[in-house]
């Protein structure tokens, strides 16, 4: 039964030797320019971070080095620990959808849904904010950067989602998939 996809080019033997789709490869890259502009972006939050704490730790210049350094040091680990985690994230799910596992589209399109809802939290903050300030500009940035971010996401997750994919995770895993062409 061909459940509506040429099993010849995708046979239903798990592990099996199968071509792997281009929209699946494209889906990859975009993962992978995911994982680097995510890591540009902490870098960036980084720099600009200290650049801040720095200006505004005291008048003459020199931090109070009682809590400044607690401060600055909290937030720096804070967003290198974020950062290393949606780097993470990002590889993990380049490298698992590319190797066809069958959770790897879903958990990708439930980390894009979540991503979504934050990228809205970040347009609401920045439109709501009374006034303009350099931390309002700055923050503006960082949406600009969220929004990009956001759609890398949508076309890894979008390609994800092919019918060519379906085929091939179904043939990696030896589990024919729903085919909407045979109703």
């Amino acid at each position: 039964m061909s459940h509506g996809y040429d099993t010849h080019r995708y046979p239903a033997e798990p592990g099996a030797a199968v071509a792997r789709p281009s929209s699946l490869d494209t889906a990859f890259v975009l993962m992978l320019l995911g994982a680097g502009i995510t890591l540009v972006g902490a870098l960036f939050t980084l720099v600009v971070g200290v650049g801040i704490g720095m200006a505004l730790a005291s008048p003459s210049g020199d931090p109070d080095t009682s809590g400044f350094a607690v401060d600055m040091g909290i937030g720096v680990g804070i967003v290198i620990l974020i950062a290393v985690v949606q780097v993470g994230l990002w590889l993990w799910m380049a490298f698992a959808n590319r190797a066809g596992r069958p959770y790897a589209r879903v958990v990708s399109a439930v980390l894009f849904g979540i991503y979504s809802l934050l990228v809205l939290l970040h347009v609401a903050t920045v439109l709501m904010a009374p006034g303009a300030s350099l931390s309002i500009a700055l923050y503006s940035l960082g949406l600009v950067l969220s929004l990009v971010i956001w759609g890398v996401g949508l076309g890894a997750t979008l390609l994800l989602w092919r019918s060519d994919v379906s085929a091939y995770i179904a043939a990696r895993s030896g589990h024919p998939g729903p085919s909407f062409q045979d109703q």
